[in-house]
């Protein structure tokens, strides 16, 4: 693993990381790129997605009842992908397990069945590559239904994103709500992204709700406001610099996922990360819609925190409270001066 990943000892360091592909296809990019996000210590599992070729053709089934042979070179191909990847991350330092996901075999579809690995290995990060809808190869792992069904964050890298080089990790835009579930997303991001990474949090004013002025101003930049207040807050509290700002859409034909896409390809991100279902106040009306467009239409790596791990978060750090409390009182501990919180850059 790269010097860039981190202290086993970061409660909300990445330990169980699941990373999943089509059919093979980037699947040492994605590697490479989630376990820089990792713990020091992280296990991985490769696991490979082979769709049935059935359903790619499915007018043709009359002129080709027998998939046998179709199924049996994908399966090859996918079987061979996944151990030149095993291999080159052994001698790397780091033993992955492997996993094939055959669909064929299960008779159910992507989305599913990488629910029921990420959670029978007991996931903490579940990463996926994918093809854009309506790509004739794909087999439909939708990243969406992955991050709706996993109930962990989720990393999603479109596929063409893999195609180079190891993907960078030097800008990360955070968007930003006030709700529970955005604030553990941006802590998320501030415990697993690098230290020398720039990091940025954004509120999105929603200015096509079709209110009137003064109440959107009484409504929607309060909220943004308290928002931005809470994240500057909690970025100092980190000992992290970085500048948090809102942003606004259009008055007309624009929402608040086109606005985070906008910015992400401006600001040329890297990652954006952003809370599912966290939304909340009359900008938000549809649950999960923000998280489900950026993972559709923004054109970087996408982080998803869903609502279910905000609970786990909570008790993660009310254990690393308890058990840094303890030591702190112990004779053995020499007592120090304590960190001074780096104060955030805010800019509007």
């Amino acid at each position: 693993m790269d010097d860039s990943a981190h202290d086993g000892g970061t409660p909300f360091a990445f330990r169980r990381l699941l990373v999943a592909t089509e059919g093979g296809s980037g699947l040492r990019p994605l590697t490479r790129f989630a376990l820089r996000l990792a713990a020091a210590d992280a296990r991985v599992r490769l696991t490979d997605v082979v769709c049935n070729p059935v359903t790619l053709f499915p007018t043709l089934m009359l002129s080709y009842p027998d998939w046998d042979d179709a199924h049996r070179t994908m399966v090859y191909g996918a079987h061979a992908a996944l151990c030149d990847a095993a291999r080159e991350f052994a001698h790397g330092g780091v033993v992955p397990e492997a996993d094939l996901i055959d669909l064929s075999a299960g008779r159910t579809n992507a989305p599913d069945a990488l629910r029921h690995a990420a959670a029978a290995w007991g996931a903490d990060l579940v990463a996926v590559s994918a093809h854009p809808h309506g790509h004739r190869w794909a087999c439909r792992l939708d990243p969406e239904e992955v991050a709706a069904g996993t109930h962990c964050p989720v990393l999603y890298v479109p596929a063409q994103r893999l195609a180079g080089d190891d993907l960078k990790l030097e800008r990360v835009l955070v968007a930003v709500d006030g709700s529970d579930t955005s604030l553990l997303a941006l802590r998320i991001a501030l415990a697993v992204t690098p230290p020398q990474a720039e990091l940025r949090a954004i509120h999105v004013a929603d200015r096509a709700l079709g209110m009137p002025r003064r109440w959107r101003e009484a409504i929607v930049d309060e909220e943004g406001r308290r928002a931005l207040k809470a994240a500057a807050a909690l970025i100092g509290g980190c000992g992290r610099m970085a500048p948090v700002g809102s942003i606004e859409t259009g008055e007309t034909d624009d929402d608040v996922p086109s606005a985070i896409t906008r910015e992400a390809k401006q600001w040329h991100a890297d990652l954006v990360v952003i809370g599912s279902h966290g939304g909340r106040g009359p900008g938000h009306w549809m649950a999960g819609n923000v998280a489900a467009r950026a993972l559709r239409d923004t054109p970087c790596a996408v982080l998803v925190c869903p609502p279910t791990s905000v609970a786990q978060a909570h008790a993660v750090e009310a254990r690393a409270s308890t058990a840094g409390a303890a030591e702190a009182e112990s004779p053995a501990e020499i007592p120090g001066e304590a960190p001074r919180a780096v104060q955030p850059t805010v800019f509007l």
